[in-house]
């Protein structure tokens, strides 16, 4: 039961009178509670007080404010976090209970002041009160900090998952883009075979269809040395008789160079040598200046690189799969392009759509929308353009590019650093 101090008797609801006698907070009371908590016009209004300046609602009135939105947002609340049964009985029982601890810290107060300054026990109570608000500050912090580690915890098991999705997907892409290069090295081997075999069969067939020169003077040849020797020998006597003529020696086109050579010096002066034109003693020195800049060319010089868009919204959308060929070759997209317009003044990016089939009208559109269109290029091509614009700082002047996940800039920044 609660205390009788400045009790109430209130109406009961539905013609019931029902008899209650709670402790409400006097005056005094709202006073010490405003010196014990140290906020006064917070206690003063947040702090559950009865009616004073008017007078209790009759019954009319009553039903009427139960059945107002306001009430029922209300009362909506309390049901949400508390338990109905007994709400009113344990509501009243909450203002008498704050009453009883306003009457033993008057009492406490009561004793030490009392008490000696250097008192043990005021000493004691002194240090317990300080306990006390350690302690309370204690469960405080520790359970930031508790609060704080989970969401921690939380944001690197995030990040683990979204780097162990990204590798994943890197892992696929590398094994379809393996796939794909291995057939394509089976294929390249499978024709070089067939070209080797054409290139035998074709050298056969020239081997057997060569004429043979020396083959057919040997047999005009056949029966007629003995007459072209004496005939030979009747016209110039003074001659010795030649051996017998084998075949033609085989042309030489050497021999005739060198005779050309021989014959036309002119045409071919002998260069001068440098050297002779220099004085002796004014040898040209090497620069220590070049050697200098080529010291310094071969130091590893920092460049710095904008790794990253100023807008990185990214998307779940990868590159082209490896397995997926480009409709057209170089040539096939060139033959695409209009008069005047050269395949080496298009931007990498317009190339490589244009590769997949796109016309150049909308190869640039496409490149120039603010969407995701890196699905277009394979891993290769875009990590290769991905470094080119880190390093001349054009990521934000390519609108596609905020689009291409975090993992592939990664593979573009080791691609810019080797």
């Amino acid at each position: 039961m609660a205390y009788r101090n400045g009790a109430y008797v209130r109406e009961g609801y539905g013609g019931v009178e029902a008899l209650m006698l709670f402790d409400g907070l006097s005056e005094p009371d709202m006073q010490d509670l405003c010196t014990l908590v140290g906020d006064p016009a917070e206690v003063r209004e947040m702090v559950l007080r009865p009616y004073r300046d008017q007078p209790t609602p009759i019954l009319d009135s009553l039903e009427t404010t139960l059945g107002s939105l306001l009430a029922r947002r209300e009362f909506a609340s309390l049901v949400t976090h508390f338990s109905p049964f007994q709400l009113a009985q344990r509501t009243f029982y909450t203002v008498s209970l704050l009453h009883r601890v306003l009457a033993r810290d008057r009492q406490r107060e009561h004793v030490l002041q009392g008490m000696d300054e250097n008192s043990i026990a005021r000493r004691l109570l002194r240090l317990q009160g300080e306990h006390d608000r350690l302690k309370e500050d204690f469960v405080f912090l520790y359970g930031y900090h508790q609060q704080e580690t989970q969401s921690i915890r939380d944001e690197a098991s995030h990040a683990q998952g979204l780097l162990e999705a990204d590798f994943a997907r890197l892992a696929r892409e590398n094994l379809e883009e393996t796939a794909a290069l291995r057939q394509r090295n089976d294929d390249l081997e499978s024709q070089l075979r067939y070209a080797q075999s054409q290139i035998s069969t074709l050298e056969q067939r020239v081997r057997d269809k060569r004429f043979d020169a020396d083959g057919l003077l040997a047999f005009l040849n056949a029966g007629s040395n003995e007459t072209w020797i004496t005939v030979e020998a009747a016209d110039k006597s003074f001659r010795m008789i030649p051996p017998y003529p084998g075949p033609a020696p085989p042309d030489s086109d050497e021999g005739d160079d060198d005779a050309e050579r021989e014959e036309k010096p002119e045409d071919n002066p002998p260069s001068p040598d440098p050297k002779r034109d220099v004085p002796r003693g004014k040898e040209p020195r090497k620069s220590q200046s070049g050697s200098k800049r080529r010291a310094s060319s071969q130091r590893s010089v920092e460049v710095e690189v904008q790794c990253r868009p100023t807008v990185h919204p990214e998307s779940d959308v990868g590159p082209r799969s490896a397995s997926e060929a480009l409709a057209f070759t170089v040539s096939d997209a060139c033959a695409l392009l209009p008069e005047f317009i050269a395949w080496e003044d298009l931007r990498p990016d317009v190339q490589w759509a244009m590769r997949t089939g796109l016309g150049y009208d909308e190869a640039v559109e496409i490149m120039l929308a603010d969407a995701a269109q890196h699905a277009l290029f394979h891993r290769d091509s875009l990590c290769d353009m991905l470094a080119t614009m880190m390093y001349r700082h054009k990521l934000d002047d390519t609108l596609w590019a905020k689009y291409v996940p975090t993992a592939y800039y990664v593979m573009a920044k080791v691609v810019l650093e080797n």
